[in-house]
């Protein structure tokens, strides 16, 4: 069957029930299975993790990302070189991911196309990055705010 198998971790379901002990098994890209101990289902040829009493959780979802913004100003954002800029967008997508988010909507790009591009490579596998609905330039007052 394969996929994979975490074994030994505290489940947070999001439903409102009390965490619980169990086991989650995963195909593809998709949760195929949530266990409580001591019913958890034997591995069938998935690879197994023990996630050492970790809590387990779903992925967060950003509904206003603005990925391709830098933290410095918004004059900033118009100066920066698009090959720069594209990697300041990746990364900041590879940290979302990081820190949970495994969906996220964009609110805007700070430049045409990063956001398309961005999402394009992340469902190719080439980048790391949370599902993403892309967007475009935000529409704002002559020169910005």
């Amino acid at each position: 069957m394969g996929g994979y198998l975490i074994t030994n971790v505290r489940i947070f379901d999001g439903t409102g029930r009390a965490p619980f002990l169990g086991a989650v098994r995963i195909e593809g890209n998709r949760i195929a299975d949530v266990a409580p101990v001591p019913a958890a289902a034997p591995a069938d040829g998935a690879a197994v993790i023990d996630g050492r009493g970790a809590t387990l959780m779903p992925g967060l979802v950003e509904p206003h990302a603005h990925l391709s913004f830098t933290d410095g100003l918004s004059a900033e954002l118009t100066r920066l070189p698009p090959e720069e800029h594209m990697l300041v967008t990746v990364r900041n997508a590879r940290t979302m991911l990081e820190c949970g988010y495994t969906s996220a909507l964009s609110a805007a790009a700070a430049k045409p196309r990063l956001d398309v591009v961005l999402r394009r490579e992340i469902e190719a596998g080439r980048v790391p990055g949370p599902r993403l609905l892309a967007n475009g330039p935000e529409i704002t007052v002559t020169g910005g705010l």
